[in-house]
C-alpha cells in the first residue's frame, strides 16, 4: 500500500507544472523515469494492427497527456545553455521523447474518440494517415525525414545500389548477359550443406575482422561469438540474428548460402550488434534514459553502417562476396520506397509488387514476403538504410575537420547510440572532442 503511495506521490510531482522538486536534468530524468513506469504505457509493436488494437480508454491517454505536457513544462523552465554537456544531452533526450510520445497520444485518441475500425492494407486505410506515417517514421529513424524524402532517398539508395551490382556483374564475366547471370547466383556453388563448414566458415571471417579492427576501432577487446546454428528459423527469416552473446545462423532449409557469410556477420557479430551491444555495457550513459528506451534506427542503423567496411575489414576478397552484401542492400532499398508507397501513398498490394518487379531483379522469389512485412510492419524497414546514411553523414561531416580519426568517431557514435539519432547528430561534435586520447 505504501509503496503504491509512494509512486503516484512521484508521479503526481512530476505532473506539476511548478517546482515540486529542484529544476535539476537529474531530477527531472528521475522524475521521468518514475512516471513513465507508472503509468505503463504498452511497448510499441512492429505491427501496426496490434498497436491500434490495444489503445486505452480515453482516461488514460488524458493522463499521459497530462505527463508529457508537465514534462514540457518544467524542461522550458530551465536555463538550457548553462547546462554540462551531459545535462544538454540528458536534456534534449527529455525533450525528444516527451515530444514523440505526445504525437502518439494525439494520434490514439483520435482513433479512440472516432472508433475507427482497423485497416488491414496499412496505415493509408486510417484519417489522418500522413499524420500516423510520419510518427511511424520518427519511431523508427528518430530522425524528422518527411515522406516526400525517405521516398526519393529510398529511389537514390535503389540507383546507387543496382550501379554496384551491374558494376559487380560485369567484374564477374556477366556484363552483357543477364540471364546467365542470375543462373549463375542460384547454382550450387553458393549453397553450404554441412553445418561444420559453416561454423569454420564463420570463424575464419571473424578472425579475419578482428585483425583488421584496430584500423577503425580503438577498443578491441570483444569476447568471442558463439556460432551456432538458430533453433526455430524459418525460410522467411533472415540469414542469422544475434541474442546476448551468440549467433545462430539459418539452417531452416538444410542450405545456408556463401554470399551472405561476410555481410550477415559484420552486421549482427563483429562489428555490429555483437560489438555494439558489448561496448554500450562497458559505457557510461550520457542519459538516464537510456535504460528505458530503444532506437531501432541506432541498432539496425549501425548494423547496416558496418556491413559497408567490408573491404577495410578484410573482406570482399571475391566479387560473389561483395555482391552478397548488395543483393540485399537493394532489398533493403527497396523496402523503404514500398514503405512510404504502401503507407503514405496508399498503394495497393498489385502496385507494389509491380514496383518491385520493375526494380529488384533476380529476387522475385521473396517479392511477398518482402511486401507482406512491410505493410504488416510500418516504418521499421527504413531503420536500417536510414540510420547508416545518418551514420555516414555525420562522419562526413566530421571527417572535415584536420586529424581527423576513425576510431574516435566510431568510439563517439557508439557512446550516444543508446540516443535518438536526432540527438545523437546534435551532440556527436562535442562528444568527439571529449576522446582526444583516441587518434
Amino acid at each position: 500500500m505504501l509503496r503504491s503511495f509512494l509512486c503516484w506521490l512521484t508521479l503526481f510531482a512530476a505532473l506539476l507544472p511548478g517546482r515540486a522538486r529542484a529544476q535539476t536534468v537529474s531530477a527531472l530524468a528521475a522524475d521521468y523515469l518514475a512516471g513513465y513506469q507508472q503509468l505503463r504505457i504498452p511497448e510499441l509493436q512492429f505491427d501496426y494492427q496490434a498497436n491500434l488494437r490495444q489503445l486505452p480508454p480515453a482516461e488514460t491517454l488524458r493522463r499521459q497527456s497530462d505527463f508529457f505536457l508537465g514534462m514540457q513544462r518544467r524542461l522550458a523552465a530551465l536555463p538550457h545553455r548553462t547546462l554540462s554537456l551531459a545535462e544538454q544531452i540528458t536534456y534534449d533526450h527529455l525533450a525528444y521523447e516527451a515530444a514523440h510520445n505526445l504525437r502518439r497520444v494525439v494520434l490514439e485518441t483520435a482513433v479512440r474518440r472516432a472508433g475507427t475500425p482497423v485497416p488491414a492494407t496499412g496505415l493509408a486505410g486510417l484519417p489522418n494517415h500522413h499524420a500516423w506515417y510520419a510518427f511511424y517514421a520518427r519511431q523508427y529513424t528518430s530522425t524528422d525525414l518527411s515522406a516526400d524524402a525517405l521516398f526519393a532517398f529510398g529511389q537514390q539508395q535503389v540507383a546507387r545500389v543496382r550501379g554496384e551490382i551491374r558494376r559487380l556483374r560485369r567484374q564477374m564475366g556477366y556484363g552483357a548477359d543477364s540471364a546467365g547471370f542470375y543462373r549463375y547466383l542460384a547454382s550450387d556453388k553458393f549453397v553450404l550443406t554441412d553445418t561444420a563448414r559453416i561454423v569454420a566458415r564463420y570463424r575464419g571471417i571473424e578472425r579475419r575482422i578482428r585483425a583488421h579492427l584496430p584500423a577503425l576501432f580503438a577498443d578491441t577487446l570483444v569476447p568471442p561469438l558463439r556460432i551456432q546454428t538458430w533453433a526455430g528459423a524459418t525460410a522467411a527469416m533472415p540469414p542469422g540474428i544475434y541474442r546476448e552473446g551468440r549467433y545462430d545462423f539459418n539452417f531452416a532449409t538444410g542450405r545456408h548460402s556463401t554470399r551472405a557469410l561476410e555481410w550477415i556477420f559484420e552486421h549482427e557479430g563483429i562489428p555490429g550488434h555483437h560489438y555494439q551491444t558489448v561496448i554500450q555495457a562497458r559505457s557510461r550513459a550520457y542519459s538516464p534514459l537510456s535504460a528505458l528506451t530503444f532506437y531501432s534506427g541506432n541498432a539496425e542503423g549501425w548494423g547496416c553502417y558496418v556491413e559497408y567496411l567490408g573491404r577495410e575489414l578484410g573482406l570482399w576478397q571475391q566479387p560473389e562476396a561483395e555482391l552478397g552484401k548488395w543483393e540485399w542492400d537493394l532489398v533493403r532499398s527497396a523496402r523503404v520506397v514500398l514503405d512510404v508507397g504502401i503507407h503514405d501513398r496508399g498503394w495497393t498490394h498489385a502496385q507494389a509488387r509491380a514496383w518491385w518487379q520493375a526494380n529488384v531483379p533476380g529476387q522475385d522469389d521473396i517479392a511477398e514476403r518482402e511486401i507482406n512485412r512491410v505493410t504488416a510492419w510500418p516504418g521499421q524497414c527504413l531503420s536500417y538504410k536510414v540510420g547508416a546514411q545518418r551514420i555516414e553523414e555525420m562522419k562526413a561531416r566530421l571527417a572535415r575537420r584536420p586529424g581527423f580519426s576513425v576510431r574516435r568517431y566510431h568510439a563517439a557514435y557508439l557512446a550516444l547510440s543508446g540516443l535518438p539519432l536526432e540527438v545523437v547528430n546534435q551532440h556527436i561534435d562535442a562528444v568527439y572532442d571529449t576522446l582526444a586520447a583516441i587518434e
